[in-house]
């Protein structure tokens, strides 16, 4: 009797298991022949069949829960159904070319609010203003294939309407998206998300009617009265993205208020009060070097060594109780949601950006102060007023050696291109920085950013089977790399054969050290990873 029970629990389980499968989603709704399509649900099987009417489709990947397929070629336009192992969902197949819509950045607005779309065939589309079966207006879509986006015609009247996306292949057909036309009234905002931001990072204004679009003005007023600004951009009713003031206080509560192109002004009282975010402490993980002599480049790697948006990050070297502020070339933090878009200037003194941190670390770039001696030092970073944990750097000579040259063969007009010497010990250049006028900020004479210039102290020479040797031209070193072009180039490139490669560094009492990089391979045409044809200094263009 025990084993018919557990035998017929087995069979109910299976049988449960088997009317589990369904489909809750199908994004999008509506596609044509080719477009992918993703399916989301519950029960799918390891190998599934996913058929759209009577024709099976090809899956991308699939999952338990999720399955992206295609819609297969050939079908006809018109409704149909799309079925994985029985379980089933309305589908509408659009004729082959039209217009597909996944997303809409609105279902209100007002007359001359700008409406985005985003989908697949936009490009050069137009948008029918329909209620019931009249046409009120048209209007072209702007932008690219998979994102675009329309102006909502001023003169339309309140109302609902559907927005028929067609091109010359046909129409966006009952995924078409409603809209509705309101009224313009008086600027409300609602609410700031997310709550208690840190400085400097992005905030989102939420209301209605919020304004033209295009820039609009914010306004930070604290409990004291003194008041910071901030610029922001309104979509024109019910978003204006902007972030909390760099220099505002951590922890102070402001009341915000929002000034648009047209002269309207949303009110500033408590009901629109909000928190700034108190920041975590910095925290040093790494070095990039923990050994260097003093003015070399070291970067600190680490977690909220920015701060809020461009909170400036002070690094001390302390040794016996005494600390050397350092200066600080760049910083990237890699906070979410913070900062994006801060600039790139080119390596000028405490170039600070934020918001572009790799793999969730924050980095900053610092040069280890000139005026130390050898020895131990406790390296740590402050912002926003914290201090971070202490990281060990050894300042001291180092000797010279090379571990790598890149690349160390190419082809005949190779020459023109960057090979990079790695290794320790090739010197502190005298770093003579300036902060050029606009974004860029580079080297003394060089307000591209780009120092072009052949640095003191490191000679970088090609010596061949016969002759003396040739000296290369470098672009840029520092103790640990050298950036160098080969002699020669197009007008006059090294000769088929082998190189030695030879690092010569002065010392400041004018005595010389030379160390061999390795060797170096000018191949003949065709061969190689650096041949390519005139204008290609960097061989990208392959002569096969």
């Amino acid at each position: 009797m025990k084993t018919l029970i557990l035998r017929l629990s087995a069979v109910l389980l299976l049988a449960a298991g088997a009317f589990a499968q369904s489909i809750d989603e199908v994004r999008p709704a509506c596609a044509a022949p080719g477009d992918a399509v993703l399916i989301k649900g519950s029960g799918f099987g390891e190998e599934p069949t996913v058929t759209f009417g009577t024709t099976e489709a090809e899956i991308l990947r699939g999952s338990g829960d999720r399955i992206i397929c295609r819609v297969p070629e050939g079908l006809d336009a018109g409704n149909t159904t799309v079925s994985v192992d029985g379980a089933s969902a309305a589908f509408h197949v659009l004729a082959e070319g039209a217009p597909a819509i996944v997303h809409v950045s609105t279902g209100t607005a007002t007359p001359g609010m700008l409406v985005f779309f985003v989908g697949a065939r936009l490009k050069g589309a137009n948008a029918k203003f329909t209620d019931g079966d009249t046409e009120v207006a048209t209007v072209e879509l702007k932008g690219g294939r998979r994102a675009a986006y329309l102006k909502v015609p001023a003169d339309l009247a309140p109302g609902t309407y559907t927005i028929v996306i067609a091109n010359e292949a046909g129409e966006s057909g009952p995924c078409s998206p409603t809209l509705v036309v309101v009224e313009e009234g008086e600027p409300t905002l609602t609410s700031i998300e997310p709550s208690e931001q840190l400085p400097g990072r992005s905030v989102l204004c939420k209301g209605t009617d919020l304004g033209p679009v295009g820039f609009c003005f914010l306004t930070w007023t604290d409990d004291g009265g003194n008041a910071i600004f901030t610029y922001g951009f309104t979509n024109g009713y019910d978003r204006v993205h902007t972030w909390v003031p760099w220099e505002a206080e951590a922890g102070a509560t402001y009341d915000v208020t929002i000034d648009f192109a047209d002269g309207s002004t949303t009110e500033g009282t408590g009901a629109f009060a909000y928190t700034v975010g108190t920041p975590e402490p910095p925290e040093i993980t790494e070095l990039e070097y923990d050994a260097g002599p003093a003015g070399s480049l070291v970067t600190i790697y680490g977690t909220n060594l920015v701060g809020g948006g461009f909170a400036w990050p002070v690094v001390e070297f302390t040794r016996d109780g005494v600390s050397t502020e350092a200066l600080v070339y760049y910083a990237f933090g890699s906070y979410p949601g913070g900062g994006e878009g801060g600039g790139h200037d080119k390596g000028g003194p405490n170039a600070l950006q934020g918001g572009f941190g790799w793999d969730g670390v924050d980095q900053i770039l610092v040069e280890v102060p000139r005026e130390l001696e050898d020895g131990e030092y406790e390296v740590t970073v402050t912002v926003s007023g914290q201090t971070s944990n202490a990281a060990l750097f050894t300042v001291g000579d180092l000797p010279l050696e090379v571990t790598s040259m890149s690349p160390d063969s190419q082809g005949p007009w190779g020459p023109e291109g960057v090979v990079v010497i790695e290794g320790t010990g090739f010197g502190v250049p005298d770093y003579d920085f300036i902060i050029a006028e606009g974004r860029d900020a580079g080297l003394a004479g060089d307000p591209n950013g780009i120092p072009f210039e052949t640095y003191f102290k490191v000679t970088v020479t090609w010596q061949g089977a016969e002759g003396d040797p040739l000296e290369g031209y470098v672009l840029w070193h520092t103790d640990r790399e050298i950036l160098v072009i080969p002699p020669g180039g197009w007008d006059d490139p090294l000769p088929v054969g082998e190189y030695t490669v030879l690092v010569t560094v002065e010392y400041d009492d004018e005595s010389t050290e030379t160390v061999e990089a390795g060797t170096y391979t000018v191949n003949e045409k065709g061969d190689g990873p650096g041949h390519g044809f005139p204008g290609d200094p960097g061989g990208m263009i392959r002569n096969e």
